[in-house]
């Protein structure tokens, strides 16, 4: 199994009394599948993982795997503290047609480690991608035939001495353009569940090598993935992102709880950097052969500035500079789905394109 490209660790959406909000999650998926990401990481640590029982954690496998677009690779998350119910989780989620099983470590003792994933990879119907193994583990594990794969930060990619003979995923959007020049074959990054086209651009900057564009993507995205990819909100924080950035991350479940006022700001302030037009403006200049559009049929109406519109409403709320050489994609940008949005005329913009769906 090879894998490359990047690869989102999703979130689970719950509403308002805490329960897996299963439209939004459709709504979500969907949305992803436009895209150009490998595949999705589910019941991961951004999407709760912890928080969620057995029973819950294979619902929502199911509702993704039903949702997912076809050539997407599924990666179930399947750590616990035991090898036995590892085991049994990674095994259910092989019945329901995921591809691998993430198993991040949940010991630190290295001797823990390697009997932890030695007896899971033993085991599992899934191929297994390791995360969170000491150095040393990595390498005694590495030759294991049902390991494929090792997940770790930047700072452990260059020099692992497991790259060789088995692929090294990195784990931090803020370091995801050195992490790939240092031989990552790819990345596995909650922050591309809020921002999956910024993401992209660096994949495609370095499948592509443009240096230049890759380090010019790599230093828009550094503040918002530093605050929101590994940030002091956590998933909170993630979550706040994504319906900033037209997807569904609604609030935590408890004992997790939603950003205060002020992080809010900082995160809608550096969340400027996730604008999915020029990302994929980039991605296709970096791609000819990229094709992130989809067989939905839109129609549009101008608005104008300073127009209040109810988020819900919208399917795709679109700035375009409108000139001789310009021309607006209308199946480029994401959507809005904030309770309220609001068209500034302080927007360095000649004017806004409001995209309803049409019905069949």
């Amino acid at each position: 199994m090879k894998l490359q490209g990047i690869f989102a660790e999703i979130t689970t959406p719950f509403d308002h009394k805490g329960d897996i909000y299963k439209t939004k999650v459709e709504h979500n998926v969907e949305k992803w599948n436009r895209t150009t990401l490998a595949g999705y990481v589910v019941c991961g640590s951004a999407g709760e993982g912890a928080l969620l029982a057995a029973e819950e954690k294979a619902a929502v496998w199911e509702m993704v795997a039903k949702w997912a677009a076809p050539e997407k690779m599924l990666i179930a998350a399947t750590a616990m503290p035991g090898v036995r119910e590892s085991v049994a989780l990674a095994n259910r989620a092989a019945d329901l047609g995921y591809r691998a099983a993430l198993v991040d470590a949940p010991h630190r003792r290295a001797e823990t480690q390697l009997a932890y994933f030695r007896a899971i990879a033993d085991q599992s119907r899934l191929p297994v991608i390791a995360g969170g193994a000491d150095p040393d583990v990595a390498a005694a594990v590495s030759q294991h035939p049902n390991i494929v794969a090792f997940c770790v930060d930047a700072s452990k990619v260059a020099g692992s001495g497991v790259g060789v003979s088995i692929d090294v995923l990195a784990r931090s959007a803020a370091y995801l353009w050195p992490a790939l020049q240092s031989g990552a074959a790819g990345a596995i990054l909650d922050f591309a569940a809020a921002a999956p086209y910024a993401c992209i651009a660096i994949w495609e900057a370095h499948r592509t090598r443009e240096e230049e564009a890759g380090m010019d993507w790599q230093n828009r995205i550094l503040r918002a993935a530093e605050l929101i990819g590994e940030c002091r909100d956590g998933v909170a924080g993630l979550k706040h992102a994504m319906d900033l950035n037209g997807y569904y991350g609604g609030p935590p479940r408890l004992p997790l709880v939603v950003p205060g006022a002020e992080a809010r700001r900082e995160i809608e302030v550096v969340g400027q950097s996730m604008g999915a037009d020029e990302a994929l403006e980039a991605i296709e200049n970096l791609s000819p052969d990229h094709n992130a559009t989809n067989s939905r049929k839109y129609t549009e109406t101008e608005i104008v500035p300073d127009l209040k519109l109810p988020g819900e409403l919208i399917c795709g709320l679109f700035a375009a500079c409108v000139g001789a050489n310009h021309s607006l994609d209308l199946q480029a940008a994401s959507g809005a789905v904030s309770p309220l949005v609001t068209i500034s005329a302080q927007s360095p913009v000649d004017r806004a394109i409001l995209v309803h769906e049409k019905t069949p």
